[in-house]
């Protein structure tokens, strides 16, 4: 998958938890563009963050909900969105393998 479609979809996924949650859209919004701003935009940049610094980026843009459960969720979403990664790349790695002739 090219890195701006898994950039622009793990984007997408973090504003859609953050969405979820009973706020305006507006705090939704501002909150979404706060983490992205951070360069939260991939999976691994997330999970190379602090829970409290996502907690601290969170309140300081309006959500303050449940900013702790919320990146509770997120980071979640990160690791799955990480290991469904690494098996994509396993996958590619032994189809081509197998068309060149190497695969076990």
């Amino acid at each position: 998958m090219p890195r701006d479609v898994e950039v622009a979809l793990f984007e997408l996924l973090c504003a859609a938890i953050l969405f979820s949650a009973r706020i305006g859209a507006k705090q939704g919004v501002k909150a979404a563009r706060a983490m992205f701003d951070q360069g939260w935009t991939t999976a691994e940049k997330l999970a190379a963050s602090t829970w409290e610094e996502r907690v601290r980026v969170l309140n300081q843009h309006g959500y303050a909900r449940s900013p702790a459960a919320t990146t509770r969720r997120i980071a979640i979403s990160a690791e799955v969105s990480t290991i469904t990664a690494a098996a994509r790349a396993r996958r590619r790695a032994t189809r081509r393998a197998r068309r060149s002739g190497r695969a076990p």
